[in-house]
């Protein structure tokens, strides 16, 4: 297993819809770096493992070659149909449940992206929909966070930090950017955002990385 960073939200979606689109945009290569990075840090750990290659470098590169020639994404498509699913949204995912409205988060003041809330950005999807305050609760798929911001980014005031999507209930829309914005910690001076990968747990114990 890997230990990974939460210092901030992984990629810049948050919700159900929304993160099926941006692993759809990762497969085809336009993904979040740092999605992408785990991507294929992750990928490596178990082409490894399954002894399907020798070396984690080794890996990388048929991952890499699988997200360029496409055959990462046939894949992908391949799982949608066995499981009953449509296979065409993962060729246009445009398709793919949308909100209704989309209300930006702007920064409060100028300077640079120093920490992120990742539970609290989370809790404010819960809020829009992407989630269950209670069991009976019905999932919106389209709702959730679009993250324009992450740790170490430049920001002004008034610019969207990110993004909530939603539909209808103009009070959670206005809770969830609420809670969004809290969630943002803006300092003067920049900061390098943390490694993505911290530790390797085997069953030999853990291996510290970052």
């Amino acid at each position: 297993a890997l230990v990974t960073a939460m210092d901030q939200p992984l990629g810049n979606a948050v919700g159900n819809a929304l993160e099926v689109a941006e692993a759809i945009a990762t497969l085809k290569g336009e993904g979040p770096a740092d999605l992408t990075e785990l991507v294929l840090k992750m990928g490596s750990e178990m082409l490894v493992m399954a002894a399907v290659t020798a070396s984690t470098d080794e890996a990388v590169q048929r991952l890499r070659a699988a997200i360029d020639d496409g055959g990462g994404l046939a894949k992908l498509k391949a799982f949608v149909v066995a499981m009953g699913g449509d296979g065409d949204l993962i060729d246009h995912p445009e398709g793919l449940p949308a909100a209704s409205t989309h209300q930006p988060v702007p920064a409060g003041k100028a300077g640079y992206v120093a920490a992120i809330d990742s539970l609290a950005v989370g809790m404010a999807s819960k809020l829009l929909g992407a989630g269950r305050q209670v069991k009976e609760d019905a999932i919106d798929p389209a709702a959730g966070v679009l993250l324009h911001k992450k740790l170490g980014d430049p920001v002004t005031p008034k610019e969207p930090l990110a993004e909530v999507c939603a539909n209808g209930d103009a009070a959670a829309i206005d809770a969830a950017v609420a809670q969004v914005g809290a969630a943002y910690t803006i300092e003067p001076e920049p900061s390098q955002a943390p490694p993505l990968v911290r530790a390797r747990v085997t069953r030999d114990g853990v291996e510290v990385l970052a």
